[in-house]
């Protein structure tokens, strides 16, 4: 399972290699796909923007070695939607920026400034996916002055995530797939399945738009930093999950493009078939790259994209006094 899009502009896109077993070799221009010695397919690498690989396949040495030179990071995932991890090669030689992320990382007026700026944005993108559905807001409002530490923070994206989640399963108007909360990594039906499928695929892009930016993806704000895990890219896309990720499934589940039986059972956990994950990471990348938004303060549309290397930018200039303000993606008002 091969996925990259065919885009007309010389964007660089993903390179997402789903299959198991296979081995991945690279020349100084190409990825190369092989099974038992035969080759399956091969990529250009000025094409590819980063490299999404199921941790069962092999990577010869030289893949990380041309990897490395064209900048492309390579992550890894499993069929259960885990993500495991990334190598990376810094793509910024602009050591001035990251040593300001690690230093604002102490400053506690800022760590609490913008936790609260990205719980803005994801909660205002949340309710605009309901009232596009529903037709009015029904989210819990918050005072974001109130909130005085994360803890208070954390609180009130739980309560809204509830009551968002709830509303949710309302929208979907397919009988055949039920939705009762929602359930993280592994999945326990096939609604999460989608939902965490997405969501390690909305990780992997915005890693690598911080890393095009020269920021450190493992670095956070809002997500405490632990081994392995990409803190910062967690805390950007937050305001990305309920547009990047839920409002494609439940299109894709309402419009009957996906069934029951595309979904099976693996130790217990609700995973996509083959062939379906095959079909959601290209109806993904197409969303991603292609489905544009209109941002109503900026008068214009944008593809998601665009808009989370705009995001990704923001904060760098933020970081380093550029700019006073982090305002979050915002869909309020668009249609």
């Amino acid at each position: 399972m091969y996925s990259a899009l065919k885009l007309n502009s010389m964007e660089k896109i993903p390179l997402i290699i789903l299959d198991k077993k296979k081995v991945v070799s690279a020349s100084s221009s190409k990825i190369l796909i092989y099974n038992n010695n035969k080759l399956l397919k091969s990529f250009p690498l000025f094409r590819i923007s980063d490299l999404v690989v199921h941790i069962d396949n092999v990577l010869k040495p030289n893949v990380f070695k041309w990897c490395s030179k064209n900048k492309i990071p390579i992550h890894f995932i499993n069929k259960l939607a885990s993500y495991y991890g990334t190598y990376l090669q810094p793509n910024s030689k602009n050591i001035f920026l990251r040593e300001a992320q690690y230093s604002k990382r102490k400053d506690k007026d800022f760590v609490l400034y913008l936790s609260k700026q990205i719980i803005l944005g994801k909660s205002k993108n949340q309710a605009w996916v309901v009232k596009k559905y529903s037709g009015e807001n029904k989210l819990p409002s918050f005072n974001l002055d109130a909130l005085q530490d994360k803890s208070q923070i954390l609180g009130v994206e739980g309560s809204i995530a509830q009551c968002y989640w709830r509303e949710f399963s309302k929208f979907i108007k397919n009988d055949k797939f039920e939705f009762r909360f929602r359930d993280k990594n592994p999945p326990i039906d096939p609604v999460n399945s989608l939902l965490s499928y997405g969501y390690t695929l909305l990780v992997s892009r915005i890693i690598t738009n911080i890393l095009l930016v020269g920021l450190d993806p493992y670095f956070g704000f809002y997500h405490e930093n632990h081994y392995r895990r990409p803190a910062l890219a967690l805390d950007l896309m937050e305001e990305f999950r309920p547009i990047a990720v839920d409002l494609l499934v439940l299109q894709l589940i309402n419009k009957r493009r996906i069934k029951p039986e595309d979904f099976e059972r693996d130790l217990g956990y609700v995973i996509l078939k083959k062939n379906t994950r095959s079909f959601f990471v290209k109806e993904w990348l197409r969303w991603w790259f292609e489905k544009k938004f209109f941002i109503k303060k900026l008068k214009s549309e944008f593809t998601l994209n665009e808009l989370s290397q705009v995001q990704v930018r923001k904060l760098a200039k933020l970081l380093v006094g550029e700019i006073k303000e982090y305002n979050p993606l915002d869909l309020t008002g668009s249609p």
